[in-house]
């Protein structure tokens, strides 16, 4: 009996942290800063940062050549990229401030109770074995869902047989390397286009390489599980 009721004030104890973390992942992924921009510092190049905090565009200015040089272009369309990634990282910040969901990763919720055993589907009300198992692979997928989330992802695209190329992570750092041969041959307006292309290319091998995880969503059949787990401890349902 003893063991039970340790096991059961165990679920309810990680029944309550998932639905904290999910509570506070769902708000700040509804954080929203719409663009921020970014230069280097001759303000030739102009970068924009989108609503995701990944790289949307970028502009050459017609002075590039004499205020950048071509060997230190690419080094400037990083650092354009960097400085727009830090704009709107300071906005995002202050937004997530203002939200108050620092103060409730400090002061979680309490945690809503768990689903009324009448509310779940007969045909869901398993063996206890059963649950057991659902719910240990529930947390499996969770902390397979966290290492993916690790891993190191990213796009890159390439335009004049490599000579220009875009490196995009999904934390939305970007590398340009640049032949400076061949941005020496190039113009204000060629050398635009030619970086949204590779950008854009950039950013279409992210999403096709990201792994397709969805914590939040992993969270909520975690809580599911364990809805169901404390009611079969509790015995407050029956073995259909």
């Amino acid at each position: 009996m003893l063991k039970c009721a340790v096991a059961d004030d165990g679920l309810a104890e990680m029944h309550r942290q998932a639905e904290a973390l999910s509570h506070v992942l769902q708000r700040a992924g509804a954080i929203s800063v719409e663009s921020a921009e970014g230069y280097d510092d001759t303000g030739e190049i102009r970068a924009t940062v989108g609503p995701q905090g990944l790289p949307e565009s970028v502009e050459v200015g017609y002075q590039w050549l004499r205020m950048i040089g071509s060997g230190a272009f690419g080094q400037a369309v990083t650092a354009a990229f960097a400085s727009a990634a830090q704009s709107w990282a300071i906005a995002w910040a202050d937004e997530l401030q203002k939200s108050g969901l620092l103060q409730q990763l400090d002061d979680p919720p309490a945690a809503s109770a768990p689903m009324p055993v009448d509310q779940i589907p007969h045909h869901v009300v398993r063996d206890p074995a059963t649950v057991a198992g659902e719910l240990l692979d529930a947390l499996d997928t969770v902390d397979a869902a966290t290492a993916a989330l690790a891993q190191p992802v990213q796009g890159i695209g390439s335009a004049a047989m490599g000579k220009l190329t875009l490196t995009v992570s999904r934390e939305g750092a970007v590398a340009c390397a640049a032949d400076a041969g061949w941005v020496s041959g190039q113009g204000a307006g060629q050398l635009t286009a030619a970086l949204r292309q590779v950008l854009a290319e950039a950013l279409a091998q992210l999403h096709a390489t990201t792994a397709e995880t969805d914590p939040a969503a992993q969270l909520r059949r975690l809580d599911a599980v364990q809805a169901e787990a404390i009611a079969l401890l509790k015995g407050e349902t029956h073995v259909g």
